[in-house]
C-alpha cells in the first residue's frame, strides 16, 4: 500500500504539470523512488524517434557521482544490443548480480565492476505500446533482490515519466497524458477516491463498480451516505480518538453500503492532499469482503475443533480418572472417620475429611461439565449455576486459586439464557482467564463476577484490577473490524497485557446468540467486561 501510495503521489504531481518544471519533477521522481527502494541512483534513457540512437536525460544518485548520461549521447543502439532487444521486447531486464552477466556484456560488466555497481533492474518506457526508453536503477557494492511487485510498480512509474516526456514535446500530448493518466487510475485494482467537503470529487471506475453506482449517481451522494451504520460509528471513534491526541493510523479497516444494501468489509488507506487549492481526502480502497469471509470460517473452524479437542481430552480422562479419584477419597475419608473415632482430641482427621468433600466437589463440578459440554444441543441455561461449575475447575489453577481475590455477585432467579452449554462456557470463561492473567503484575488482584437482570435480558459484568486497555483498543476488542486490526498490528498487540486471540473465540462463540459486548477499562482501576445475553 505504501508504494501505491508513492505511485498515486507521483502520477498526480504530473497532472496540469507546467512543462517547464518536467525535468525538475522528472529528477525528483527518481529521488524519491531511489530512497523509497533503497538504491544508490536511477536514470532515464530515451530512444530517437527512428529507434536508432539513444541517449541518457535524466540522472540522479546518491554518490554525488558524476553524470554517466552525459557520455552516452546518441549512441548507436546497436552498442548495447543485448540490452535494446530485451527493453524493445518491453522486457524488464533485472540483474541481481552484475557478475552474472552473459559474455555479451563483458564491456558493461567492467565498466559495472569499475563504478562498484553490483545490481541492475532497468524497465522499458512504454508509451501508446510503443517503447520510448528506458527507466534504469542501480546499486553499489551492494546486491539488492526486487520483488515482482516492486518491478510491477517501477513499471508504471516508468509508464508515468514515459508520458511526461512525450507531453514535453507539445501541448497536445499534455492533455492526451492526463487521459492516460486517468486510464491508468480506471484500471487500477483498488478503489480510488477523493472526498472534498463531504462530496465525491473524483473516483475510478473500480469504485463505482465496488458500490453498484453509476459515475453519475456516485456524483449526487454524499461521502458519509457510502459508509454502513457500524462504518459511520467507527469514523465518529476515529474522529474521537484524533481529538482526544490519539495517533491514528491512516490504514483501517470498515464497512461500505453498495446501492443494494449489502454490507461489504473494505481495507481504507486514507491521506490529507490539496486538490485544486483546497484540502481534500484521498483513499485507496480495497474490497476485503472475500478474505474477511474466508478468515471468519477459518477460525469458526478452529474454535470447534477446539471444542471437540476439549471434549476429547475431558471424555479420555474422566471414566479412568473419576472412578479411581472416587475409590480413593472414599478410602481417605474412611480411614479419617475411624482415626477421629479412635482419637477424639485429633483434629487432623477434620481437616483431612474436608479437603476430602472438596476434592469429591470439584470433581463433582468435573463430571457435570463434562455431561455438559457433551451436549451441544441449544437449551435452557442457568447463568449463575454455569459461573459457579465454570469458577470450580478453575480452582484447579494454583495462581486463580491462591493469588486471586474472587468477589461473586450473582443476582438471584436472572431469566434463564439460552444455547449450547459448551459455547457459552468457554465463551464466558475465556474473558475470565483474560482477566485474572491481566493482573498477573498488578500488586492487587481483584476479580469482580456480577450478574443482573436489564431490559435486554440478562448482564453478566467481569471486572479485574489489571493493565488498562487503551482507548483505541477497547473500543473495538470485540467487533470483527478491530480484532482483525489488532491481530494485524503489532503495536497494538503490545498494548495489551496478554494476546487476544481467545477474546475473538469468545466474539465467533457468542455472537451468534446475539451477545452484544461492551468493554470499559480506567487506568488505575481496571477494566471490565460487560456482555448482554438476550432472554
Amino acid at each position: 500500500m505504501e508504494f501505491q501510495n508513492l505511485i498515486l503521489k507521483i502520477s498526480m504531481q504530473f497532472i496540469n504539470l507546467d512543462l517547464n518544471e518536467l525535468n525538475t519533477k522528472i529528477v525528483d521522481t527518481l529521488k524519491k523512488v531511489c530512497k523509497f527502494t533503497e538504491v544508490a541512483g536511477g536514470y532515464v534513457f530515451i530512444l530517437s524517434d527512428d529507434r536508432r540512437f539513444i541517449s541518457g536525460i535524466h540522472q540522479w544518485n546518491s554518490l554525488n557521482e558524476k553524470p554517466v548520461i552525459q557520455e552516452i549521447q546518441s549512441a548507436p543502439v546497436t552498442r548495447y544490443w543485448w540490452w535494446a532487444e530485451q527493453i524493445m521486447d518491453k522486457k524488464p531486464i533485472y540483474i541481481s548480480d552484475v557478475a552474472n552477466l552473459p559474455d555479451e556484456c563483458e564491456s558493461e560488466r567492467k565498466e559495472f565492476v569499475s563504478r562498484k555497481i553490483q545490481s541492475i533492474l532497468i524497465v522499458p518506457m512504454v508509451f501508446n505500446n510503443d517503447v520510448i526508453g528506458c527507466l534504469g536503477f542501480y546499486t553499489v557494492e551492494k546486491t539488492r533482490n526486487w520483488s515482482s511487485r516492486e518491478i510491477s510498480a517501477l513499471q508504471t512509474i516508468a509508464e508515468i515519466i514515459a508520458r511526461a516526456v512525450i507531453s514535453k514535446k507539445s501541448e497536445k500530448t499534455l492533455k492526451d497524458s492526463e487521459q492516460r493518466y486517468r486510464f491508468l487510475v480506471e484500471n487500477a485494482n483498488d478503489a480510488i477516491l477523493i472526498n472534498q467537503g463531504g462530496r465525491f470529487v473524483f473516483f475510478n471506475r473500480l469504485f463505482c463498480e465496488m458500490l453498484g453506482y453509476t459515475p453519475d449517481e456516485l456524483s449526487q451522494i454524499e461521502y458519509m451516505d457510502v459508509f454502513s451504520a457500524r462504518g459511520t460509528e467507527l469514523l465518529h471513534e476515529r474522529e474521537k480518538l484524533r481529538n482526544r491526541g490519539f495517533n491514528v493510523s491512516p490504514r483501517y479497516e470498515t464497512t461500505f453500503v453498495r446501492k443494494d444494501g449489502t454490507i461489504i468489509d473494505v481495507e481504507v488507506n486514507v491521506s490529507i492532499v490539496d486538490y485544486l487549492g483546497a484540502p481534500a481526502s484521498l483513499a485507496i480502497a480495497r474490497d476485503v469482503s472475500e478474505r474477511k469471509r474466508l478468515e471468519r470460517e477459518f477460525q469458526e473452524m478452529k474454535v470447534q475443533y477446539l471444542k471437540k479437542q476439549r471434549l476429547s481430552s475431558l471424555e479420555a480422562m474422566s471414566d479412568d480418572m473419576v472412578h479411581d479419584i472416587k475409590n480413593t477419597l472414599s478410602i481417605i475419608s474412611g480411614r479419617a472417620q475411624m482415626l477421629s473415632s479412635r482419637l477424639p482430641d485429633l483434629k487432623e482427621p477434620a481437616i483431612i475429611i474436608r479437603y476430602a468433600k472438596q476434592i469429591e466437589k470439584m470433581v463433582s463440578a468435573f463430571l457435570k461439565k463434562i455431561q455438559m459440554e457433551k451436549d451441544l444441543s441449544r437449551r435452557s441455561l442457568d447463568l449463575n449455576e454455569l459461573i459457579k461449575t465454570e469458577i470450580t475447575f478453575f480452582e484447579s489453577n494454583s495462581y486463580f486459586k491462591n493469588e486471586i481475590t474472587k468477589r461473586f455477585q450473582l443476582e438471584k432467579n436472572i431469566p434463564p439464557i439460552s444455547g449450547a452449554y459448551v459455547d457459552f462456557s468457554h465463551g464466558i470463561m475465556n474473558i475470565v482467564q483474560f482477566s485474572a492473567l491481566s493482573m498477573q503484575d498488578s500488586p492487587q488482584k481483584i476479580l469482580t463476577i456480577r450478574t443482573s437482570s436489564v431490559p435486554e435480558g440478562v448482564r453478566i459484568e467481569i471486572s479485574s484490577t489489571g493493565k488498562e486497555i487503551p482507548a483505541e483498543i477497547a473500543s473495538n476488542l470485540f467487533s470483527p473490524i478491530g480484532i482483525s486490526r489488532l491481530r494485524s498490528n503489532q503495536e497494538e498487540q503490545e498494548n495489551l497485557p496478554i494476546p487476544a486471540v481467545n477474546l475473538y473465540h469468545s466474539y465467533l462463540l457468542l455472537q451468534p446468540y446475539g451477545v452484544i459486548f461492551d468493554v470499559e477499562s480506567k487506568p488505575d482501576v481496571g477494566t471490565t467486561f460487560r456482555l448482554t445475553i438476550p432472554t
